[in-house]
């Protein structure tokens, strides 16, 4: 019987085979959790494996990546060519009302612009925004994750999935101390997902852009625009201009604001 081959040493991140103890025993005919240390062959192997099939795809999933790209193509140009502007894309940062411990001393720390409740941002007219097929990108707290995933349902779109935002500073809260914002995504029509191999993890650490509250990384953008380039995009919320999209917003100037949104919006 043939052996199976290994990689060579440097592909093992400077250290051999040898030095990769065995895999732990089970416990109670389960696998333990992984402790600290070093790769197991058992582990090494299915990593290696995993990248080299990321980085030498298939035939099929070039295939599934081709027809992908295609389908956000013909959804881009059916979209613009739209007799009035509608969007492929929207990303958005409501302004959340926040409890405090107490109102006396909790709102010092509170945001310095103005905040709306559930019931006000379900006014807002989104869904006149949104093309027949359309991804929401909604950005959310611990504290209301519940009231984002009824929001994006009330504008007319399904929960899909979230990305997680891991902030470099750790803040105050309830039940623990947040660490992290939620990023949802939602869709209306015929959206398709990202091809196999194109998704980004969904966990994301990174710095704000300012010392702006709420300020959320450039990053998730750039992820948004590799996503479905060439769509047309709004950001709502925004803090400033965006080549290639259209935005909205208290902290952008007056010309970026769009004269056929609701006056609601």
């Amino acid at each position: 019987m043939a052996e199976k081959p290994t990689a060579p040493e440097d592909e093992l991140g400077g250290f051999s085979l040898k030095k990769i103890k065995r895999k732990p025993p089970k416990k109670n005919g389960r696998p333990t959790l992984r402790k600290r240390g070093p790769l197991t062959v058992a582990e090494w192997n299915k990593r290696y494996y995993q990248k080299k099939k990321r980085d030498n795809p298939d035939a099929k999933t070039l295939r599934k990546q081709q027809a992908r790209t295609e389908r956000v193509a013909s959804l881009a140009a059916k979209q613009m060519a739209l007799p009035e502007r509608k969007y492929g894309v929207i990303y958005c940062d409501p302004e959340w009302k926040h409890l405090v411990w107490s109102e006396s001393t909790g709102n010092d720390r509170a945001p310095l612009y103005p905040t709306s409740t559930h019931a006000e941002l379900t006014q807002r007219d989104v869904a006149a925004l949104a093309a027949d097929d359309c991804a929401l990108f909604m950005w959310t707290t611990n504290q209301h994750l519940v009231q984002a995933i009824a929001l994006m349902a009330h504008y007319g779109f399904a929960y899909r999935s979230h990305y997680v935002w891991l902030k470099p500073r750790i803040g105050l809260g309830f039940w623990n101390r947040s660490k992290h914002e939620v990023l949802l995504i939602g869709t209306r029509g015929k959206v398709p997902a990202p091809a196999p191999g194109t998704q980004w993890e969904s966990v994301i650490a990174a710095d704000p852009p300012s010392r702006l509250h709420s300020a959320k990384p450039e990053i998730f953008a750039q992820m948004i625009e590799d996503y479905f380039p060439g769509v047309p995009k709004i950001e709502l919320n925004a803090r400033i201009r965006r080549d290639g999209w259209d935005c909205w917003g208290d902290e952008v100037d007056a010309a970026a604001e769009l004269v056929h949104m609701s006056p609601n919006i």
